[in-house]
């Protein structure tokens, strides 16, 4: 069974077989053929998890054919499955712990099924799967408890790696913030508050890492983590009403600005987590009456996002986010446009933003 399902598995890989594998699905009495591996992942007659982990596998090699993968993320039964393998384990919570390879495959899966919107959807109406995902990202491999407001990090001195499971996780959580019902029940839930604290403490490690080849290296094991994570927090702070007056506690809206101009300052961040940083950091730059300046002043959010502008270069989505944000603070707040002039980055604003 696994050697088949292994096989099958590489096959989907060739366009011509994934191919014909959506012609064989598309046929009504093949519908069998996904309740066999819907089985085969809750534990089946065997209860392998080995099988289990092939047949995840598999799932999510057939999601590179977009025909396959939207048949895939339209089958409910299918899709919780997946979702409570990746997530609870086939039995037990425990047990999936026990086996990260299993776990990997069907995040992985799941995470190939969420480029479909219903299944976003799907995901989004199962609080108990976001909270497992949230979990995941913010407590994976050593990441301290995030479940505060504030922004504490850790004290240890080396930036811990995250597993390919919570990074993963990061990415599924930004997606399903996509969608309005997906971005109300993870604000409803705390999110932003434990994404937060995970962004703030790693990015913490990072500084607080003495040897330069060591932070390089920490923070390519956490990249994909990195992006995921901060892409959610530009995606729920960008809610509407969220950084208007009475929108936002002011002690997390804080804590946001102060974790975002820390990753657009890091030079080890990745193009994709700084731009989505400074995207971060205009929301809250474009809030009414400049109600957020004081703490864009504490931040000295003007030379983070000057960072991020000339690190991305011309033509940059980083550049071009953190052009726009610069733009929106000091239209808002005379002593953010005189930090500006104060740091000689009039000309980053006439770079990037048209007039």
């Amino acid at each position: 069974q696994v050697v088949v399902l292994s096989l099958v598995s590489n096959c989907m890989l060739h366009k011509g077989a994934a191919a014909a594998a959506a012609q064989l699905l598309a046929r009504p009495q093949s519908a069998a053929l996904l309740y066999n591996i819907s089985s085969l992942l809750n534990g089946g007659a065997s209860g392998s998890e080995l099988a289990a982990e092939k047949a995840a596998a598999l799932l999510g090699n057939m999601c590179a054919h977009p025909q396959l993968r939207q048949a895939l993320a339209s089958t409910a039964g299918l899709f919780g499955a997946v979702a409570n393998c990746a997530l609870l384990g086939t039995t037990t919570e425990a047990s999936v712990k026990g086996n990260r390879h299993l776990q990997e495959a069907a995040l992985g899966c799941l995470l190939n099924l969420s480029s479909e919107p219903a299944a976003r959807g799907l995901l989004a109406g199962r609080p108990h799967c976001l909270e497992a995902l949230l979990e995941l990202a913010c407590h994976s491999d050593g990441i301290g408890s995030s479940r505060g407001c504030g922004c504490s990090a850790s004290s240890g001195t080396a930036a811990a790696p995250h597993s390919e499971s919570g990074s993963r996780a990061a990415s599924l959580l930004a997606r399903v913030a996509k969608e309005p019902e997906g971005a109300a029940a993870l604000d409803g839930m705390g999110s932003l508050q434990r994404l937060v604290a995970a962004i703030a403490a790693q990015q913490q490690r990072q500084a607080n890492t003495g040897d330069a080849a060591a932070a390089m290296s920490g923070a390519c094991q956490s990249g994909a983590w990195l992006d995921g994570a901060v892409r959610a927090v530009a995606l729920l702070t960008g809610l509407p009403g969220f950084c208007c007056a009475g929108g936002c506690d002011a002690t997390l809206g804080s804590a946001v600005i102060a974790a975002m101009c820390a990753v657009c300052s890091s030079g080890a961040a990745g193009d994709s987590a700084v731009g989505n940083a400074a995207l971060c950091l205009g929301h809250f730059a474009a809030s009414e009456g400049g109600s957020w300046a004081p703490q864009l002043q504490r931040a000295d959010a003007v030379a983070a996002l000057l960072s991020a502008a000339r690190r991305g270069g011309r033509g940059s989505a980083a550049a071009r986010n953190a052009g726009i944000a610069l733009a929106k603070a000091c239209k808002a707040d005379a002593p953010l446009l005189e930090r500006l002039r104060e740091l000689r980055g009039l000309e980053v604003i006439y770079e990037y933003v048209k007039p």
